[in-house]
């Protein structure tokens, strides 16, 4: 498909990245349309209609999502504290710039929406803190656990239990 609407106009004037990622959305669509499709042959009362295929949109009714990953966002405003998407106008500021994903416009009815996508790393644990876990289950009552140095871990059966719970159920 790339290479089919390379030569049209609107590829051209999207930055490089931009179409790849309306394609990759695309591919989407149709692999959702197939198994939607292998799912109505087998079940045909979950469905209110029979299936339509994903096709072209109407240019001046309908507007498409456009996804601009990191590589096509300026990295000098980023260093000034600005997302600015290329080949656009479009800029504004941010605080946290250095874990930006991808930026999306979203057409809504009569605006867009600019949606920010952060990364972000976040570490659960403080090196030196102390956790301790407890796991419950049947078979296995519970299962205790825990980081510190002399902790010995601890499993206690649940079939007695179990089977006094059953012996109660069956007197009843």
């Amino acid at each position: 498909m790339d290479s089919a609407i390379k030569q049209t106009p609107q590829y051209k004037v999207l930055p490089a990245k931009v179409p790849q990622q309306l394609l990759r959305g695309l591919e989407k669509n149709c692999k959702s349309f197939l198994r939607g499709l292998s799912e109505f042959k087998e079940n045909t009362d979950r469905f209110l209609g029979k299936l339509k295929i994903p096709g072209n949109r109407e240019t001046k009714k309908e507007r498409n999502l456009l996804v601009y990953r990191i590589q096509v966002i300026s990295k000098v405003s980023l260093k000034k504290g600005l997302v600015k998407l290329s080949k656009t106008v479009i800029k504004f500021p941010t605080h946290v710039a250095d874990s930006i994903a991808e930026v999306r416009i979203v057409p809504k009815c009569a605006c867009y929406v600019i949606e920010i996508i952060y990364e972000t790393t976040k570490q659960l644990l403080n090196p030196n803190e102390m956790i301790g876990a407890i796991d419950l289950g049947i078979d296995n009552l519970m299962a205790l656990t825990s980081n510190k140095p002399d902790f010995v871990p601890l499993l206690i059966n649940g079939k007695p239990l179990k089977s006094l719970n059953q012996f109660f159920n069956q007197s009843r």
